[in-house]
């Protein structure tokens, strides 16, 4: 089941589009500060997968042209999802540390293990870009945002590049500078992923409207509402 998005129309002079991006820049920020504190409040290990999907939904609804109050409208949607986002991540969870395991253990045998251990590593990486848009915009069964998650890393490719080098350039700005990594990077992370995300995911819902249905790439993915040919 999908939850219909209507990106507002960003048009206007220099001036109204320097508003537009300073209000960015603040979400951006209050989602930082949200999320550091839904993680903890979750004890981290818990508190990691909602904070990211509440966070998302907020910059769903910022797209959407909705009013967004971030201190109000964060912590229903944590509290919401605690239990359902954080089952919906521990596959990709367990995906990341295995990569994790890979890099460090199987990489040094070889050019062949390196390769293929970098490979694993950033698709999943990848996929785990699209986690939270997905959760906050689609409802489906919780193993299945794993396995779609996975998917569009192959059937998105451009946006999955564009999500691949936004988390490489976020990263490398954080251990650059400590403020970006304290203030403002998982919050610029997770609101311009968002915004990607769920273009990728406009485009495809109007492919289906306008064009055929196409067999599904996985039996246990849902044909709607995306179909990943």
């Amino acid at each position: 089941m999908t939850r219909t998005t209507t990106p507002i129309s960003r048009s206007g002079t220099w001036a109204e589009r320097a508003y537009e991006a300073g209000n960015a820049v603040l979400l951006a920020l209050q989602l930082q500060g949200l999320m550091v504190l839904g993680t903890l409040a979750g004890g981290v290990l818990f508190g990691l997968a909602p904070s990211l999907t509440a966070a998302a939904a907020l910059a769903r609804a910022d797209r959407r042209g909705d009013l967004v109050r971030p201190w109000r409208d964060f912590w229903p949607t944590w509290r919401a999802d605690l239990v359902p986002a954080t089952r919906a991540a521990a596959p990709l969870a367990g995906l990341a540390l295995i990569a994790a395991a890979n890099l460090t253990f199987a990489a040094p045998l070889g050019l062949g293990w390196a390769i293929a251990s970098i490979a694993a590593a950033l698709a999943i990486a990848t996929a785990v870009a699209w986690f939270p848009a997905l959760y906050a915009h689609y409802a489906m069964p919780w193993p299945r945002y794993t396995l779609l998650a996975l998917a569009l890393v192959a059937r998105k490719p451009l946006a999955s590049i564009i999500l691949l080098f936004l988390s490489a350039g976020l990263a490398f700005l954080a251990t650059w500078s400590p403020a970006i990594a304290v203030f403002v990077a998982a919050g610029a992370w997770v609101l311009v992923g968002s915004r990607v995300a769920l273009s990728a995911f406009d485009e495809n819902e109007e492919r289906l409207a306008d064009g055929p249905e196409v067999p599904d790439l996985v039996a246990t993915l849902p044909s709607r509402p995306l179909d990943l040919s």
